[in-house]
């Protein structure tokens, strides 16, 4: 009997331990909440958002529509002032077309879960904040940070490819916009990290005295980004632009966009249907042979034209056709870029 009451006496204690460590663990936990918000803690079997039911998006874009979409250029330099009060003035979009949603659905359902973390540990930047709806039951909100969605819940799951069809429910009416800013951020990527020779140096870092010879400008720079490479976290050497990539940076992204739409619109059985395009590379930006490391900074050396390979040349080569509306990007010698829309601003800019 003794044993059985000092056996019941010693149950009671190790029940009344692992309570009080149960109690402490809980403090534990909410102790680093409160302190530190944006600590993650891992909830598994969490699935992305289910969108496949999905007839109403609803969009916002952080930390503003006009920041959101013109990031590469200088808005002052790239938009008039009407136009950027348009953007402004342009908050929450809908999106009801099924043909746009299923796209997006299916990019979502394909994240890989990583954590739980609270909001106020993340640091927000640029996002696009969506509500889903399923006629008018809400299902679903979150927000695309980048690569990785963050949900309601605070689901954190990560797209290391990205969600390619997020443009597809972007609102028509900011696309001329976006395409004149991604235009501005080819001629960027030209003049910054495709060719430091563009910045007065050579790909080994020693000073160089002269931008490239504008007979072969374009060859330069992509053998500068063919020979860009970087090391993995897995130790492995892999180049850091891809032949896509590369062809691109090369081309307007607004005729890019009108080429896209003719053959999403193309019948493949119909002899009319457009070929695929060759691999071999095609330049919408010319150079201006007349601009050296130490012209003046608002001299032109890059600038919009048809296309071609290592084009150079002055005004004569300049076309407002590639836009909608019409226009065309030059990209100064301080590394400016801006948008010309009249003859009149064409005529304002130097060229020698």
């Amino acid at each position: 009997m003794r044993y059985n009451t000092d056996h019941a006496t010693k149950g009671a204690s190790n029940d009344k331990f692992r309570i009080a460590m149960f109690v402490s663990l809980c403090l534990f936990l909410l102790f680093l909440i409160t302190v530190f918000p944006g600590c993650i803690y891992y909830i598994p079997f969490s699935s992305p958002p289910d969108l496949s039911t999905c007839t109403r998006l609803e969009i916002q874009y952080a930390p503003s529509t006009l920041s959101y979409f013109v990031r590469c250029g200088d808005p002052q330099k790239l938009l008039t002032l009407a136009e950027k009060n348009y953007i402004q003035s342009l908050k929450t979009f809908v999106v009801d077309d099924q043909e746009r949603i299923k796209p997006f659905a299916k990019d979502v359902s394909l994240g890989s879960y990583k954590a739980h973390i609270w909001w106020g540990g993340l640091s927000i930047g640029r996002a696009v904040y969506i509500d889903c709806y399923r006629n008018k039951k809400h299902v679903a909100f979150f927000g695309v940070f980048g690569d990785l969605i963050i949900t309601k819940d605070r689901a954190w799951f990560r797209y290391p490819w990205g969600l390619p069809n997020l443009q597809i429910i972007e609102p028509p009416e900011i696309l001329s916009f976006r395409l004149r800013d991604d235009c501005a951020g080819n001629l960027e990527s030209l003049y910054v990290s495709g060719s430091a020779l563009l910045l007065g140096k050579d790909f080994f870092g020693r000073d160089a005295k002269a931008y490239p010879e504008p007979t072969e400008w374009c060859d330069v720079i992509v053998r500068g980004f063919r020979n860009a490479y970087f090391i993995d976290d897995d130790g492995i050497r892999r180049r850091s632009y891809s032949e896509e990539a590369i062809s691109r940076m090369f081309t307007c992204p607004s005729l890019r966009e009108r080429v896209d739409l003719e053959h999403q619109r193309a019948r493949p059985n119909e002899s009319s249907s457009p070929k695929e395009p060759t691999p071999l590379l095609e330049s919408h930006y010319a150079m201006n042979p007349n601009c050296g490391p130490n012209s003046a900074p608002d001299m032109v050396l890059l600038f919009e034209t048809k296309a071609g390979w290592n084009q150079h040349g002055g005004p004569e080569l300049f076309t407002f056709d590639n836009h909608n509306p019409h226009g065309g990007c030059v990209l100064l010698n301080d590394g400016t870029v801006k948008f010309i829309r009249t003859t009149e601003e064409f005529q304002q800019v130097r060229w020698k």
